[in-house]
């Protein structure tokens, strides 16, 4: 091959997976590919590559293929159910080759490495990978029709849409508990500092509040709506009321 790959990662089977690297380098009698520890996408150092090559299908919309799209590279993934959203969306970013077969391997990152790059993504593409898009995308996913009751479905109460902004709201607006999750993920260790009784912190403190108060109250819970509708009918009729009526979700 024309090439040489730069692989980066950590864990329980780095040992192993060096010692294949170094098999496959001495196989082909020419170092075709290095082995690092894992390092952090943004440190500068991954500025001068301009195509990421991520092999993995046991990964469901992978961070590492995001965020190499986010900073304009070209990636080479397996075609693969996997990485379906990143087919349907930046087909044009990305380039796929068939599982175990070298020849579509090697053609794929031909392709990449040919292209121009790192070339930054278009304003529309860039906000299908931020944290409000995907909130969004799980939002709707996680959808259920209410068969009956005043609402068509969960979201559209007032609480669920407040849990919605204060989830949104507490990654996006305000940076140190952004951080902090971040370091929980990754098991690290960071001093934490929020200003509790200043600006957003305050006011999504004050919205958090809100929708623990709104837990026993009409706009909030779907279910508790129709059950309180049912007892209503109930008092109304003789006989109980059929099961397709009982449950509103």
């Amino acid at each position: 091959s024309d090439f040489q790959l730069d692989a980066f990662g950590s864990g329980p089977d780095a040992k192993e997976i060096l010692e294949m690297v170094e098999k496959m380098n001495n196989k082909c009698g020419r170092q075709i590919m290095t082995m690092s520890a894992g390092r952090n996408h943004s440190e500068k150092e991954f500025e001068q590559y301009k195509v990421l090559v991520n092999a993995s299908t046991t990964e469901m919309l992978c961070t590492v293929t995001a965020e190499a799209l986010a900073m304009g590279k070209r990636v080479v993934l397996p075609d693969h159910p996997s990485n379906a959203y990143f087919k349907a969306n930046f087909d044009e970013r990305c380039h796929f080759f068939k599982l175990q077969d070298s020849e579509s391997f090697h053609n794929a990152l031909k392709e990449a490495l040919e292209q121009e790059g790192p070339v930054p993504l278009p304003a529309e593409a860039e906000a299908r990978l931020s944290w409000e898009s995907a909130l969004e995308r799980f939002y709707d996913a996680a959808q259920v029709h209410v068969l009956s009751g005043r609402l068509e479905r969960p979201s559209e109460a007032r609480g669920a849409k407040i849990a919605f902004e204060l989830h949104s709201r507490f990654q996006t607006d305000t940076p140190a508990f952004s951080k902090l999750l971040k370091s929980a993920t990754l098991n690290q260790e960071m001093e934490f500092k929020a200003p509790w009784s200043e600006g957003t912190t305050k006011e999504l403190m004050q919205k958090l509040g809100v929708f623990a108060a709104l837990q026993q109250k009409e706009d909030f819970d779907v279910v508790s709506q129709d059950l309180r509708a049912d007892r209503e009918l109930e008092s109304q009729s003789s006989g109980p009321i059929p099961m397709s009526r009982k449950r509103g979700q």
